[in-house]
């Protein structure tokens, strides 16, 4: 379990560590959880904050999410960051420079059959959304009734399971979604790339997050880095330490980019 940790005593361990590198999730770390994707816009003060962070110059700023990089930088339409779109298959640098850890051209045949199974499975039924990222397929169910969308996943894996295997490609459950992405595509793998290409020796990785998907980040940062899982309840997780809300995130970027140069 994560230690609970006020703003404070995580202000301290963090700003004694600079410079910086912070890696933020963005779904339930920078924004609250909202029905639907869209809908899920930045926690207030988050875009003022992270705005401040990039002018430090003890600060490096990267955003790792599921999303795709052009809705990511949607709700945060800021330059100097390090975006990190579909988990890491696709990561903008901080100078706009473009680049992929997972080869499109390959993938997206298969990921294609994915999606049209998802839609096979959720035609007509409410509640469901499917999102195509070109390297996976993301079948959002949290407005479903929960005995349909039980049937619909179980129907869903059980077709795709032989494309899977046979495409290296792996299905990933976070709140309320069931994603399919390719093997090696995962938070953790964007974070030792970050690392290795984009940062001074010296940065100190400090990763918040909320979800399943940054326990690979949790797990590559444990011993060379500061984590932390937003959650308003214990909860099984390589992050040490836990802090309760997106509020509870921008208050606490607000005090470690106030003693920031």
């Amino acid at each position: 379990m994560a230690k609970k940790l006020s703003i404070i005593e995580l202000h301290s361990l963090i700003v004694c560590k600079k410079p910086l590198l912070f890696l933020l999730d963005y779904d339930g770390t920078l924004s609250h959880i909202a029905p639907t994707p869209d809908e899920a816009v930045p926690a207030d003060g988050a875009v003022d904050v992270l705005e401040n962070l990039v002018g430090k110059k003890e600060a490096v700023l990267g955003i790792i999410s599921g999303r795709p990089l052009k809705e990511l930088k949607k709700f945060i339409p800021i330059d100097g960051i390090i975006f990190v779109g579909a988990h890491g298959a696709f990561i903008e640098t901080n100078r706009g420079d473009l680049t992929s850890i997972v080869d499109v051209a390959e993938v997206n045949p298969s990921i294609t059959e994915v999606h049209k199974s998802a839609v096979k499975f959720t035609d007509g039924k409410s509640g469901f959304l499917i999102e195509d990222k070109k390297v996976s397929v993301a079948l959002h169910f949290r407005l479903a009734d929960d005995k349909e969308a039980e049937a619909v996943l179980t129907n869903w894996k059980n077709e795709i399971k032989p494309l899977l295997k046979k495409n290296k490609l792996e299905l990933h459950y976070g709140k309320k979604v069931a994603e399919v992405r390719p093997q090696g595509a995962d938070k953790g793998v964007a974070v030792n790339y970050i690392i290795e290409n984009f940062c001074k020796k010296n940065d100190y990785p400090v990763y918040i997050g909320d979800d399943t998907t940054d326990e690979d980040a949790f797990k590559v940062l444990k011993k060379r880095g500061l984590t932390i899982l937003v959650s308003d309840v214990e909860r099984p997780t390589s992050a040490q330490y836990r802090i309760e809300n997106p509020d509870d995130v921008v208050e606490l970027l607000k005090n470690v980019a106030d003693d920031l140069e």
